[in-house]
C-alpha cells in the first residue's frame, strides 16, 4: 500500500506534489486547479493481483490526457471509476458521462479524456491492465464514457467491484489475486465478452450470483414462510434454476436454510441468556420446537441447552 497526501507538504507546494501524485499513482496527465495554495487531496494505492485500487479524496479539480501524455507512457490501461462522493463528468472521444454517487464509470488511457471533479470528491478508482480485458472482449474500447449496464452481467459487475472497493486493503495477497481475477472476468462480461471471455468469466459469474442470492436468504433467514419459490422470485430466477444453483455448490436450497438457521440459533444462545431454546427456534425461522431439536443436535452434537451451557465454561 502507497499513501500520497497533501497533509505532508506546504500549502504552497500542495497543487504540484498533488500534479506529481496523480502521474505516479495513474499516469501522465495535466491537473488542473484555480487556488493552487489551498488544493487537498489524498490517494492510497493498494494492489490487487492484476489490479490497483485507488482510493482518492480531493477538492474539485480537472483532469486532463493528452496526446504528449499518451506518447509518454509505456503501458496501456482502463479505468473503472466507482464515485463515492461529488458530481463529475467525464469526456472521452464523442461521449460525455456524467455519473452519479454510488455509479462506475469507465475510460481508456490510450486515448484523450478530460475528468472534471465539480466540487469535493472521494472515488475508488481500478486501475485495469487493458490486456487483461481486449482478450476477453468484442470492443472493450467503444465503452469508454458510457454507463456501465445496470442489469445482467452489469449488476454482477457493480456488486461486485463496490464491496470490494470497500475489502480491498483487508485483503491478503492470495484473496487480492484472487478478487483481481474475478474483477476481471466480471467486467469483460459487463463490457460485452467474446466467446473466450464468456467461458473464462462464467465460474467467476455463477459465483458472484451464488453469493448474491445466499446473502438475499441470509437476510430473510428468520422468516418462517421463506420457501424455494420465495427466493426465487426475489432473485429474479425460475425455483429449478435455483436449486441448480445449489446443486452445483454442493448443497441444496433446504440444507442451505436450515444451515444458516441454526448458525444464528448458535449465535442467539451465545449472545441471550434471557430467550428460551423455544424463543431462540422461532426466532430463527423455524415453525416446529421438535424440527429445530433434532436438527440443532444433529449439527452440533449437543442439544441446544447442553451447547449453550457449555459455551458458559471457562
Amino acid at each position: 500500500m502507497k499513501i500520497w497526501s497533501t497533509d505532508d507538504v506546504p500549502p504552497t507546494q500542495a497543487l504540484s506534489y498533488w500534479k506529481d501524485a496523480v502521474c505516479d499513482a495513474f499516469l501522465k496527465v495535466q491537473t488542473e486547479y484555480d487556488d493552487t495554495a489551498h488544493f487537498r487531496g489524498a490517494i492510497t494505492s493498494t494492489p490487487i493481483g492484476v489490479l490497483v485500487a485507488n482510493d482518492v479524496v480531493s477538492q474539485s479539480h480537472i483532469v486532463r490526457r493528452n496526446r504528449q501524455g499518451i506518447g509518454r507512457d509505456r503501458d496501456d490501461w482502463f479505468f473503472v471509476n466507482f464515485h463515492k462522493t461529488g458530481t463529475c463528468s467525464l469526456t472521452q472521444g464523442c461521449h460525455t458521462h456524467t455519473p452519479v454517487v454510488g455509479d462506475f464509470s469507465f475510460h481508456d488511457s490510450t486515448r484523450p479524456f478530460d475528468l472534471r471533479f465539480h466540487e469535493d470528491m472521494a472515488l475508488t478508482c481500478f486501475v485495469v491492465p487493458q490486456s487483461a480485458i481486449l482478450a476477453r472482449t468484442t470492443d472493450a474500447r467503444s465503452a469508454a464514457a458510457k454507463p456501465l449496464p445496470l442489469g445482467g452481467a452489469g449488476a454482477l459487475f457493480r456488486n461486485f467491484a463496490s464491496t470490494l472497493a470497500r475489502a480491498a486493503p483487508n485483503l491478503s495477497t492470495a484473496e487480492g489475486m484472487l478478487a483481481g481475477n474475478i474483477f476481471v472476468d466480471l467486467l469483460a462480461l459487463a463490457l460485452g465478452a467474446n466467446d473466450d471471455g464468456r467461458e473464462a468469466a462464467r465460474p467467476a459469474a455463477r459465483r458472484m450470483l451464488f453469493e448474491q442470492v445466499c446473502a438475499q436468504i441470509r437476510s430473510r433467514i428468520a422468516n418462517p414462510s421463506l420457501t424455494i419459490a420465495a427466493a426465487a422470485e426475489r432473485a429474479g430466477m425460475a425455483p429449478r434454476t435455483l436449486q441448480t444453483l445449489f446443486q452445483a455448490h454442493g448443497t441444496s436450497f433446504t440444507a442451505f436454510v436450515i444451515e444458516q438457521r441454526l448458525l444464528l440459533a448458535d449465535r442467539l444462545l451465545a449472545r441471550s441468556q434471557t430467550m428460551t431454546v423455544t424463543d431462540v427456534a422461532y426466532a430463527v425461522g423455524f415453525s416446529d420446537l421438535s424440527h429445530f431439536c433434532r436438527m440443532f443436535r444433529r449439527r452440533f452434537g449437543l442439544s441446544a441447552r447442553d451447547r449453550r451451557y457449555e459455551r458458559k465454561k471457562p
